[in-house]
């Protein structure tokens, strides 16, 4: 009875040993695939983290700046006339003086009348503070876009793919990504990784020839083990085949049983007439 542990004994330069060599190169190849795709998801994991991260603290932010301005819209501190949203971001005048220039003119006045109610009357204080053209600026909702709102930059930088390589590293790191990967890259690899991410494309690599046409043009005599043969082993006795074929260790534990055994039997099925 055939035995696939037998594989191992066979001897050297013998049929099976030349099967399994040739179906070796093939799963060197798609393992390395597989080991690249593996490390891209290990790299675009933080990213894809950090992103969402960055997306929910954006919009936090928006809605509790939204809050803020809102409120500011519907308070008059100091009772002039005009909302302290219009005060501190149209007019420019203090939302606690009615008169912020001290001229005796209150703010809404002077800005009705044309005149800068940062600069009291008669002085030149250079060009004046023009007049909104709306004073009811309206309901602030949630869609509205404060894109100076402090605290929203980073996160905008995030978001467009703006932050510079060594905040990425430093970001891509801290999310547990490995260090020695970050590091291997230079600063373009980098961004364009991070681009990628943020567009939603696929990894690159993943459209591999090497992953999707293995072809090999070696003939081998299969006269004594069977495909059928093959495709018993084990997942840890593909692993130790590959093992004693030069494959890397690392390569190895980068993939699945079920995806090994898989890539196993395609290649065997691509040595088969």
């Amino acid at each position: 009875m055939w035995n696939p542990k037998n594989l191992f004994t066979s001897p050297p330069g013998g049929p099976s040993e030349k099967m399994i060599a040739v179906i070796i190169a093939f799963l060197g190849i798609s393992a390395i695939v597989l080991g690249t795709l593996q490390i891209q998801k290990g790299i675009k994991g933080p990213f894809q983290k950090n992103i969402a991260r960055e997306k929910d603290k954006r919009n936090d932010l928006d809605l509790e700046q939204v809050d803020k301005l809102t409120e500011l819209q519907k308070k008059d501190t100091d009772k002039d006339g005009l909302n302290d949203y219009v005060e501190l971001y149209n007019s420019r005048t203090s939302p606690y003086l009615r008169d912020s220039d001290s001229d005796g003119i209150d703010d809404k006045t002077e800005i009705d009348q044309g005149a800068d109610p940062n600069c009291p009357k008669g002085q030149d204080c250079g060009l004046p503070v023009a007049a909104p053209a709306n004073l009811n600026i309206g309901n602030i909702n949630e869609s509205a876009n404060f894109t100076n709102a402090p605290g929203l930059n980073q996160a905008s930088d995030a978001l467009s793919g703006n932050l510079p390589p060594a905040e990425l590293r430093k970001i891509l790191i801290s999310s547990g990504a490995p260090e020695n990967v970050i590091n291997g890259l230079n600063d373009d690899e980098l961004i364009k990784l991070y681009k990628e991410v943020l567009q939603g494309q696929p990894p690159a690599g993943t459209n591999s020839p090497a992953a999707n046409n293995p072809s090999t043009n070696v003939s081998v005599d299969i006269s004594k083990i069977t495909p059928a043969d093959l495709e018993k082993l084990s997942s840890s006795e593909i692993r130790s085949l590959m093992s004693q074929f030069g494959i890397a260790k690392e390569t190895l534990d980068q993939v699945d049983d079920a995806t090994l055994k898989t890539i196993f039997i395609q290649a065997i099925q691509e040595q088969t007439p």
